[in-house]
């Protein structure tokens, strides 16, 4: 099987949310890579180009995807996630810049509430 790490972009099998039917799309995977490696399955976010603005939205341009075939602006839609077998990626894409997924790792944190709404 091959491998797969954090910040891959990917083609997925992603279910919609009433799982009544499956679409094909791109995602970033945000699980880590140790996790990657321990588990059959990822964990990741749905990338859409449909860039209407919505709170749970972080904006990614062409330019901040390694290699990637994302020909126009896209969003990761935060609020969009799923742990995913490896068997449902299609294929990779290629890569996020380490300094957009930081911004991306920190505006998913917020859309959470964390650290200021959650009481661990």
């Amino acid at each position: 099987m091959p491998t797969y790490e954090q910040r891959d972009i990917v083609i997925v099998e992603f279910p919609y949310s009433t799982r009544t039917s499956i679409k094909k799309r791109p995602a970033i995977i945000i699980s880590s890579d140790w996790f990657n490696t321990k588990r059959d399955e990822v964990i990741v976010l749905a990338i859409t180009s449909n860039n209407n603005e919505q709170r749970d939205k972080f904006p990614i341009q062409p330019r901040f995807t390694n290699e990637c075939r994302l020909n126009q602006d896209s969003s990761v839609k935060t609020g969009t996630f799923l742990t995913i077998h490896k068997q449902f990626i299609i294929k990779k894409l290629g890569k996020l810049d380490l300094g957009e997924f930081k911004k991306l790792v920190k505006y998913y944190m917020d859309v959470l509430g964390y650290p200021e709404k959650v009481k661990i």
